[in-house]
């Protein structure tokens, strides 16, 4: 909800992405539930967090979960079953969507689990195509699936880090330096996320960091000094003249601590 990166962490790039991954998110719901036990956790992730240690780890605490399966031949085929009757050969110019849920139990899982498919045909084709989501939740498929897809607005927040803070560029050979690097260009992007959300004019707000580095820190300005006064004088013909000097008091605002 707020775009902030509650853990990186900088892997070797010869290892797959489920790798460790129970390790990886249990101290942060462990975190979280000492923080507020009553919460509601729902755990939401591409097919790189399918392990079977995760659902379980999940559904032992009792949070829900929305994870994307790899499509594989069996979850084709149970699909395919259900896809089949809906196939109308009368409107094969119109596209077609349609939910369905089934249980489903993988070779390395436990118990079957709940997993719901969304059913797509795009317009003038043949076949269906299919999304997986395994799920604890009670919600109807389609929201689901609906809940699943809002996934890609953190993706905006992938970006932002990449784009603002280079955290994807690792420019040096030693690994230990680079996990260094990723730690503080991680700390760097919450640091823009507090402040764009408690100094920044709201109108402002939903701005990347390249933008606000443009009109707020990237700015013509003089420090002059007068008697016993420093004074920071704008240009006049400053376009953001106003933004800038309301984030000035916004920050001053800011409780004092230590």
């Amino acid at each position: 909800m707020t775009g902030d990166c509650l853990r990186a962490e900088l892997r070797a790039g010869n290892v797959y992405t489920s790798r460790q991954v129970v390790r990886f998110v249990g101290p942060i719901l462990n975190r979280y539930g000492r923080l507020n036990p009553d919460s509601l956790i729902v755990i939401r992730g591409d097919s790189g967090f399918a392990v079977p240690g995760l659902f379980e780890l999940a559904e032992t605490k009792g949070h829900k979960y929305a994870i994307r399966l790899k499509s594989n031949a069996r979850l084709q085929s149970i699909a395919q079953v259900m896809a089949d009757p809906l196939l109308n050969a009368e409107r094969l110019h119109k596209r077609q969507v349609h939910y369905r849920e089934f249980m489903y139990q993988a070779s390395s899982w436990e118990h079957a689990r709940r997993v719901v498919v969304k059913m797509e045909r795009p317009a003038g084709e043949l076949l269906f195509q299919f999304t997986f989501i395994v799920t604890n939740m009670t919600l109807q498929p389609k929201n689901i699936i609906r809940f699943y897809c809002q996934r890609g607005h953190m993706e905006n927040f992938i970006k932002e880090a990449k784009n603002g803070f280079a955290c994807d560029k690792m420019s040096s050979t030693d690994f230990e330096a680079n996990v260094v690097k990723l730690q503080l260009a991680i700390l760097a992007y919450n640091f823009n996320n507090w402040f764009r959300r408690l100094c920044v004019p709201e109108k402002m707000q939903s701005s990347r960091m390249e933008t606000l580095r443009t009109k707020l820190v990237k700015v013509a300005g003089k420090l002059a000094h007068s008697g016993r006064y420093w004074t920071w004088k704008l240009c006049s013909s400053c376009v953001y003249r106003k933004e800038f000097i309301q984030t000035l008091k916004n920050v001053a605002a800011l409780p004092q601590f230590g």
